[in-house]
């Protein structure tokens, strides 16, 4: 079904797709014309149907043998703002990442003189800034979550990172189940 959405924003509920849009900013208008409240917000990635797998601005052949991706829902939010979104679970990824788009639904913005720092990977360099934002993973409110702000439109990228989360949940993947299992860890959060 989500095939026809591939390198597109959507916002789904349970049962459907309730909206989609090639732009985060043109779907969150669409949502606010159409007064739908309840949601969650996912990127389809294009790669997931189309054998590719994008790094930056490299494609390679892909090497996986299901299109399953560690999606997760997780709620974000900063001052009363709450946006609900698949996160990619990234056991690889030190800090959590959203992109410029969501930054400004949640309210960010740049301070003068604030320093943009550069992430460097195999197809070139992003800016970013980082955040702090609250994320609640099943009913459980984690706070001052390290998050990269990405400054490029073209970034679409939603990564859940290690830092904060992985210390305060065991994360167990199930790639044969196509699940993943957040255990939340009491001792560390007391």
């Amino acid at each position: 079904m989500l095939r026809q959405y591939r390198g597109k924003w959507i916002a789904h509920n349970e049962v459907e797709v309730l909206a989609s849009a090639k732009k985060g900013e043109d779907l969150m208008r669409i949502l606010k014309e159409k007064n739908i409240e309840k949601y969650t917000l996912a990127y389809v990635q294009p790669s997931w149907y189309d054998g590719t797998y994008r790094i930056l601005s490299i494609r390679f052949r892909t090497l996986k043998k299901n299109d399953w991706s560690p999606d997760y829902g997780v709620g974000l939010q900063i001052e009363g703002v709450k946006k609900k979104v698949e996160m990619l679970v990234d056991s690889g990824a030190d800090t959590s990442l959203i992109p410029l788009w969501l930054g400004k639904e949640l309210g960010f913005q740049l301070t003068i003189g604030e320093i943009i720092e550069s992430a460097i990977g195999v197809g070139g360099s992003v800016g970013y800034v980082i955040r702090r934002l609250d994320c609640e993973i099943d009913n459980h409110l984690i706070k001052n979550v390290p998050t990269a702000w990405v400054l490029d439109e073209d970034c679409n990228n939603i990564i859940l990172g290690r830092e904060v989360i992985f210390d305060a949940f065991d994360i167990e993947f199930k790639q044969a189940d196509e699940t993943i299992i957040f255990t939340f860890r009491e001792e560390s959060n007391s």
